[in-house]
């Protein structure tokens, strides 16, 4: 198909992890996967290079423009070393904080399975 092993086997992560999450339907248009969960949807479409990721809501959300960083974007609510040191020891088989992140004194987010 042309597409990375890395590109595909973070599809595959992306599928597994979200059909495994409760009511949550999905269907295969061409050339896409759409799960739904009662008013969200989430549309997962491969290309050669990249995963092409939506997320759409029903919700209304309140993102005034005074309330987004640079009028553009979420603020960051989570330390993304909480997370990483995660994926580095249970994909990279690094599980020394102090070598990847010196001065962290945080703990991960216990967001994977398994």
């Amino acid at each position: 198909m042309g597409r990375s092993p890395e590109l595909v086997l973070a599809f595959k992560k992306i599928l597994a992890d979200v059909a495994d999450l409760p009511k949550v339907m999905f269907g295969v248009p061409p050339n896409c996967i759409v799960f739904t969960r009662r008013v969200g949807f989430l549309i997962i479409r491969p290309t050669r290079k990249e995963l092409d990721i939506k997320f759409y809501s029903a919700l209304e959300c309140q993102l005034a423009p005074e309330k987004l960083e640079d009028g553009r974007d979420l603020s960051v609510t989570t330390d993304f070393r909480t997370v990483f040191s995660e994926v580095a020891d249970r994909h990279l088989r690094l599980n020394n904080d102090a070598v990847l992140f010196p001065d962290w004194k945080g703990t991960v987010m216990g967001a994977m399975k398994g």
